[in-house]
């Protein structure tokens, strides 16, 4: 007996090569009984729900992105294959909001506010936008949040973040964005930023970066063994109530400690970021390693048990 999980991805292509592949060859072929395990990219066309019905997990990548996806994994949904961080609280939060969540549970987030689309998104016409004030209160934001600050992505398309040093270098950053949704938010100095994996609501992993340098600098040469215990511990326990709402099976948050307190600083549960080429060699084995059990667990408990691998709502 075979049992499929399925990848739904969009543009990306290392984790999701990575992780299929080592389901496949170094688990795959490690028989459980009578039993095969197979990872592949799941290909659709017009949806018919018999369509999916072999595939005992999805894994999803990319529905947050296409509508199409995300009507198609909600009529899954209601059949025995498990969804991969389907939690009906996540469906409700941008990363926005959910830095607002995280408040009402007790954790420090830094000051933000949302700013309006810098050009009007699906060529809306500006009528659409007589309930808006313009021009903005500039100064009035800034005086909120104070520079240096973030100015980061918090719709649907890909993640993009911009460290601003004063109002010029945010005018810069803000036209670029066009029809992206933007945070202004507070940065730290001095402080140190953490991003941290949590796998299965219970397995964490924590990794410096430096948010000042570009992308695909930011976290590269750091270790989790350079953080010392006494950090990593008070930035997982700040984490639980958190991670005990959001009931999810992967999620990424990103914490900045300053003078001993810890911020949420941005919560990702949609896609979380685990490129090769952003994390490097290091973390980026982890991810899919740790990753990658989670899910044979999950496919071998609902199989075997007759059981859902855990509570999704």
């Amino acid at each position: 007996m075979k049992l499929y999980i399925g990848i739904l991805r969009g543009s990306e292509n290392t984790f999701p090569e990575a992780l299929m592949r080592y389901i496949n060859e170094k688990v795959g072929v490690t028989k459980v009984g009578e039993t095969n395990i197979v990872a592949e990219d799941v290909m659709v066309g017009h949806h018919q729900l018999q369509e999916l019905r072999k595939y005992v997990l999805l894994f999803d990548r990319v529905s947050h992105q296409i509508p199409y996806f995300r009507s198609l994994l909600r009529s899954v949904s209601e059949q025995h294959t498990y969804l991969l961080n389907r939690s009906e609280i996540l469906q409700n939060f941008d990363r926005y909001n959910g830095l607002h969540y995280a408040s009402t549970l007790g954790i420090n987030i830094p000051e933000m506010v949302l700013l309006p689309h810098h050009l009007p998104p699906n060529a809306l016409a500006p009528s659409n936008f007589r309930n808006l004030i313009y021009p903005l209160d500039w100064h009035k934001m800034f005086s909120h949040v104070h520079f240096p600050a973030l100015l980061k992505t918090v719709d649907e398309g890909p993640y993009l973040s911009y460290w601003v040093q004063d109002a010029e270098a945010f005018f810069e950053a803000y036209h670029r964005s066009e029809s992206r949704l933007l945070v202004l938010q507070q940065a730290f100095a001095p402080t140190m930023y953490y991003r941290v994996y949590v796998l299965g609501q219970e397995l964490f992993y924590v990794m410096p970066y430096n948010p000042e340098v570009v992308p695909l600098l930011r976290y590269h040469k750091t270790s989790e063994k350079l953080i010392q215990p006494e950090t990593k511990k008070l930035i997982i326990e700040c984490l639980y109530p958190l991670i005990a709402k959001l009931r999810s099976d992967f999620v990424q948050v990103e914490v900045a400690l300053s003078y001993g307190q810890p911020y949420v600083t941005d919560i990702m549960f949609s896609a979380v970021d685990a490129d090769y080429n952003l994390v490097g060699k290091v973390h980026f084995e982890w991810i899919v390693k740790n990753l990658a059990q989670l899910i044979i667990d999950k496919v071998l408990r609902q199989s075997y048990a007759g059981l859902p691998p855990n509570p999704q709502t």
